[in-house]
């Protein structure tokens, strides 16, 4: 199990950066379509959608994550 330990480790903490970047881009997406709403009185479509899937990749690598260093 030691053989695998360091590549696991900079595998979830890969995962880790990717989860954090992945809701960094939810983040400017969700204010992105609230500036257009509020200003331009326009929408940004398929907004919903692509924050379900974030949700979903940010979860999963959020669990990978967690689960291999113990931050749960």
């Amino acid at each position: 199990m030691h053989a695998f330990a360091k590549p696991l480790t900079i595998i979830a903490r890969g995962a880790g950066i990717c989860g954090g970047i992945t809701l960094l881009a939810l983040m400017l997406t969700t204010m992105a379509d609230v500036v257009l709403r509020s200003t331009f009185n326009f929408a940004f479509l398929g907004v919903t959608e692509i924050t379900e899937l974030g949700l979903v990749i940010v979860a999963i690598l959020g669990i990978a994550f967690c689960g291999w260093t113990e931050g749960h």
